[in-house]
């Protein structure tokens, strides 16, 4: 008799969840960003190291100014253009020692300020990214006698960069609520679904970040006279390039909160990548007794379409007095 109740029972709560009796509501909050992105970042050089050789056992040091122009504006940052705000007027100083008859080895750093900036983008912008631009790292170049009055050899640069950028994300939140019942088969059927608008909000994030800078090449140096000289050379380096505008979409389920949805979603930038890029560079140097008048002109052909349109060419003047 008790096992004939209990079957009862069972069949009727079968029966009840088959004729709807159980019904299951869920909840998900979708966040949408859109991030743009601000980055002070140098344009591609030359190399820093051209002119004669520092003398063997004996330092040189060298002051240099270099101009790098911003041609004219890319395009907006919704439609691919890049995140850079690029510094037109770098400053420099660096050090080099001969060491044998063929190398020579130096270090050298640089500075650039926000108040110089340009943007590539139509719409960047240089405001709050952060105050200044600076690298620093050594320098190995080597050159070989090929004829009387010809040197040919190649060129070696690291830096260590630290790049200010600026985050602003604007963010927006909707809740859908759906309402489901039991079934046989599927198990559960939607009955509804509402979705509610839950708000937007604007924040900023400002930052650095340390990257790792290269240039590589070879030179020929030719001295025309016994004071003055040609520097004819090719490098590759890298560039980073930010993003300047993305959007992402995120989904938290069992949730009413944008602000827990969020938090479990962070920011991961900065978004960037490395480019690499292709430089010819020309140089001329005047040796008046212990001080060498040097100046470079370098244009960047072999470089992704963002850089050549904005910043194709640089131009870089220096001091150097030889101990």
């Amino acid at each position: 008799m008790k096992l004939g109740r209990l079957a009862s029972l069972v069949f009727l709560a079968w029966a009840a969840l088959g004729a709807g009796g159980c019904v299951l509501e869920t909840t998900t909050v979708t966040i949408r960003r859109t991030v743009e992105q601000n980055a002070l970042v140098p344009a591609p050089t030359g190399p820093r190291t051209t002119g004669p050789r520092a003398k063997t056992g004996r330092p040189a040091v060298e002051l240099g100014y270099s101009f790098n122009p911003v041609s004219g504006r890319g395009r907006s940052h919704f439609e691919g253009e890049r995140g850079d705000v690029v510094v037109q007027h770098m400053f420099r100083m660096g050090m080099t020692v001969g060491v044998g008859d063929f190398l020579e080895l130096g270090v050298h750093g640089e500075l650039g300020n926000a108040a110089f900036g340009e943007p590539a983008a139509a719409d960047g912008q240089s405001d709050g990214i952060g105050r200044r631009f600076g690298r620093f790292g050594p320098s190995v170049r080597a050159l070989f006698p090929v004829g009387p009055r010809a040197r040919l050899g190649f060129v070696m640069e690291a830096e260590l960069a630290s790049i200010p950028y600026r985050i602003d994300v604007y963010e927006r939140a909707w809740l859908t609520t759906r309402t489901y019942e039991a079934g046989v088969d599927p198990w559960w059927i939607e009955q509804d679904s509402r979705e509610r608008y839950l708000g937007a909000r604007e924040y900023q994030r400002q930052r650095s970040v340390l990257l790792p800078m290269f240039r590589t090449g070879l030179q020929l140096q030719v001295a025309l006279t016994s004071k003055l000289g040609l520097t004819l050379g090719f490098v590759g380096q890298n560039i980073p390039i930010f993003e300047g505008a993305s959007s992402e979409s995120h989904d938290c389920m069992w949730t009413r909160s944008p602000e827990a949805c969020a938090a479990s979603h962070p920011i991961l930038g900065p978004y960037l990548k490395h480019a690499a890029v292709g430089t010819v560079h020309v140089a001329m140097s005047l040796a008046l007794g212990h001080t060498i008048l040097l100046a470079q002109l370098a244009a960047h052909p072999f470089a992704p379409e963002s850089i050549r349109t904005t910043t194709p060419a640089s131009l870089d003047l220096g001091l150097r007095y030889q101990f």
